[in-house]
């Protein structure tokens, strides 16, 4: 979402973009927001953004981006902490493709999709194809592998490691509530909450995340690949 931000309100960043792919992504916020933050109270700046209702994402979603940038979006049905993943990563006028509309067999998480090989495959034919992602034209995907070329399982060992540094450096500073937004971006606003007016609210979308999760599930009940996480 933060690169989409600057997409979509800064016009000289836009102009260096031709395609956009957004992997495993957020982009309408997650129902697991609401619940975390009612139990630890204060939550870190971009867990407020990423609430389904926040200021944040409404102006983001407000508009789509420029007509120049080829927007794609490739997620997993089964990702545990994007849910409703059909509804949490759609991209306002972009291809939006879920790894088990192609391999229904596949069961991949937050962090192993970005080593799944079907995810790999649809990104990589938006990258090398003129205009946006055509899931028509690729060819049947071999739903058997499930590690995209190349892929260095030692290196992930490695990420894995840093991962706890990362995640601390997200999680300060903690707040009550959402920031506001810069003033260039309020407009797109919609549903204007009041301080600590999002505390309340992502709660029926997660009915639809058990369904969205359990679909998946169905789909992959043939051949489990990859993980939950």
């Amino acid at each position: 979402p933060a690169a989409m931000w600057a997409m979509r309100y800064d016009a000289s960043a836009a102009a260096l973009v031709d395609d956009f792919i957004s992997l495993a992504g957020a982009v309408r916020g997650t129902t697991l927001i609401e619940p975390v933050c009612k139990v630890v109270v204060t939550c870190p700046v971009i867990a407020w953004q990423m609430h389904p209702r926040s200021k944040f994402l409404q102006a983001l979603n407000a508009a789509p981006l420029p007509e120049s940038i080829d927007a794609a979006s490739i997620f997993s049905k089964t990702d545990p902490g994007i849910q409703p993943a059909h509804l949490a990563s759609s991209i306002l006028g972009g291809t939006n493709i879920p790894v088990q509309d192609v391999c229904p067999n596949q069961y991949a998480g937050h962090i192993t999709l970005l080593l799944n090989n079907t995810a790999y495959q649809r990104a990589f034919d938006a990258l090398n194809n003129d205009g946006p992602a055509n899931p028509a034209r690729i060819a049947p995907a071999d739903c058997g592998r499930l590690l995209a070329p190349h892929t260095n399982l030692l290196n992930l060992v490695s990420v894995l490691h840093a991962a706890p540094e990362y995640l601390a450096a997200l999680g300060e500073p903690r707040y009550l509530s959402e920031l506001e937004l810069p003033s260039y971006a309020r407009g797109d606003v919609v549903d204007p909450h009041e301080h600590g007016g999002i505390a309340e609210g992502s709660s029926a979308r997660l009915a639809e995340a058990s369904s969205t999760v359990g679909s998946g599930l169905v789909g992959s009940s043939t051949t489990t690949l990859g993980s939950s996480f």
